[in-house]
């Protein structure tokens, strides 16, 4: 028999000890070329299986790496959101100082100057622009605010 080769075979007809010994190697060498053959197909059904479970992993790793980056994304998001709606208090507070100091520096030129005054008019300009920053304040809030999730 080759070294290594399953496949060789020993025939004789004798019926003594050899032949049988003969007819058992036979026997052993089939059931062993029978058992590699098969360990082979398992082998290559395994690595067959490992390759297309590794693939699936991959894939379930890139989309947890897309998801992951979405998620921080988002959150990156809420925190501007949170950030914006802080500094549009911060800013409001003393904008609404402002647009009540408006209204009484208004009043005030107008009984002592007249509302067509340029002093009146200043100070109606003071007030348009406080209310036109405030607007955009609200309106960089709106933007800002993070979306509550729909049940959806």
């Amino acid at each position: 028999m080759e070294r290594g080769t399953l496949d060789k075979r020993v025939f004789t007809g004798s019926r003594t000890e050899i032949g049988l010994l003969y007819q058992e190697f036979n026997n052993m060498a089939e059931k062993i070329q029978q058992n590699d053959e098969f360990q082979k197909r398992f082998n290559d059904e395994l690595e067959k299986k490992v390759r297309e479970r590794t693939l699936e992993l991959e894939q379930a790793n890139e989309q947890l790496r897309k998801t992951q980056s979405a998620l921080i994304r988002t959150e990156k998001i809420a925190a501007v959101g949170q950030i914006a709606a802080g500094v549009a208090h911060e800013i409001k507070n003393p904008l609404n100082s402002l647009s009540i100091n408006a209204q009484l520096l208004q009043r005030e030129v107008s009984d002592k100057f007249g509302p067509d005054s340029l002093f009146f008019e200043s100070a109606s300009l003071i007030k348009s622009e406080i209310i036109r920053i405030n607007n955009i304040l609200e309106e960089f809030v709106r933007f800002a605010k993070f979306p509550e999730p729909s049940a959806g």
